[in-house]
């Protein structure tokens, strides 16, 4: 970010290129369906390898930004026209220790566990959509009644079918954001 600020890109520009980043209609319905309909009761919890301020900017600029119970990913601070980043696991932290392979700025499965604890609710299933390499340690965690969301094609298929004992949670492959509203409709109905 910092090479952007030295070009002179302002946070202006910065938010404008966010917010014109394509996101598909169908998975803003989805999203929002699902949590409206409250049956079942859903909570959302975003788990990302990016940075608040995007996460933030692109999630209401959609009409999605108060959807999430908690985000959890790299921090990020405007000063001035300048976007400072800072790992979420910083180089002098004591590191995550995951054998899994995830990244060393964030375990989403230690995330995902440490949520599931502090929010104290029992939930019946958990989905968990993803597509990265670091979303296979999440995945490892749920259990029987869980469904795993896998995009098609990305780094987390691979890494499932490499491992696929390691999961117990139901995977559905997906492509497009109209295959989560469908399976999200599903649910409302049933």
């Amino acid at each position: 970010m910092h090479d952007l600020h030295d070009e002179g890109a302002t946070r202006e520009q910065i938010e404008h290129a966010l917010v014109t980043l394509p996101y598909h209609p169908a998975m803003i319905r989805a999203v929002k369906a699902l949590k409206s309909a409250n049956s079942p009761k859903t909570t959302f919890l975003c788990l990302s390898a990016s940075n608040h301020v995007y996460i933030r900017t692109i999630l209401a600029h959609n009409g999605l930004g108060d959807l999430f119970a908690d985000i959890v990913t790299n921090k990020a601070e405007w000063h001035g026209d300048r976007l400072d980043l800072r790992r979420h696991i910083g180089p002098d932290d004591p590191p995550h220790n995951c054998t899994v392979g995830c990244s060393p700025n964030l375990c989403k499965g230690s995330e995902l566990t440490s949520f599931l604890a502090r929010c104290g609710e029992t939930y019946d299933r958990i989905m968990y959509v993803g597509d990265g390499s670091n979303d296979f340690c999440p995945s490892i965690r749920l259990s029987e009644n869980d469904v795993v969301l896998c995009r098609r094609d990305r780094a987390l298929q691979r890494r499932i079918r490499a491992a696929p004992e390691l999961v117990k949670a139901t995977v559905k492959y997906w492509e497009g954001a109209w295959e989560i509203e469908e399976y999200f409709n599903s649910l409302i109905k049933s």
